[in-house]
């Protein structure tokens, strides 16, 4: 395995914008021959996030990336309450 420089970061603490830049490098580095497994073992998060992000990718492009899917369904939840 390579060795993680961000895994001290918490993902949770990174700001949205910053969260969606590392979506799209991240998917466009498998793009161009990565392996998936590396790029997200580079970056520290779990691997099954570079899976869920290149489905998106390549279902609604780069937008795709950096929308935030979680917080639109909590909102879409709780407008149909």
């Amino acid at each position: 395995m390579m060795y993680n420089l961000l895994m001290s970061i918490d993902g949770r603490k990174l700001s949205r914008e910053s969260l969606a830049d590392i979506r799209i490098q991240a998917v466009q580095r498998v793009e161009e021959g990565e392996s998936p497994e590396d790029v997200i073992d580079l970056l520290g998060f779990h691997r099954s996030n570079i899976y869920r992000w290149i489905a998106r990718y390549r279902e609604g492009g780069i937008e795709a990336l950096r929308k935030n899917l979680l917080r639109e369904k909590s909102l879409s939840l709780m407008a149909s309450r």
